[in-house]
């Protein structure tokens, strides 16, 4: 993912205010994003495939991500889809709730957006 490359470019190019990209909490919100995403994606990657990806795309899509995970896309979706994965990403989501609430949000120090917002947003678009 490029989140740091346009993180950096955002604070050359709009150094006010600072998106502080070594701020200590960076890096705590990006380990938990990551703790969630990697559940998640057992459910949405298949429904991508499935609802999203149209035919020239699909059958490549299928194949390069099922290669991703080890299996094909519906036995993902079947073994490690649907409630379980969302019931793996529910703690670490209450821990990404906690530290908005920390400095009263809506991002991750207050009112002042930070690169981490960014970080965050672009991993559930992503």
């Amino acid at each position: 993912m490029d989140s740091d490359k346009i993180a950096s470019a955002l604070e050359s190019s709009i150094p006010q205010p600072s998106l502080q990209l070594d701020h200590p909490i960076r890096s705590q919100v990006q380990q938990l994003v990551y703790k969630v995403q990697r559940p998640v994606q057992c459910d949405i990657i298949p429904h991508l495939a499935r609802n999203v990806i149209d035919n020239p795309s699909q059958e490549y899509f299928y194949e390069d991500r099922g290669k991703d995970f080890g299996m094909p896309l519906d036995e993902v979706l079947e073994k490690m889809g649907g409630e379980k994965c969302y019931r793996k990403a529910r703690e670490p989501l209450e821990e990404v709730a906690a530290l908005l609430k920390k400095e009263g949000g809506p991002f991750f120090l207050g009112k002042e957006p930070v690169s981490v917002t960014l970080f965050a947003v672009m991993c559930v678009v992503h």
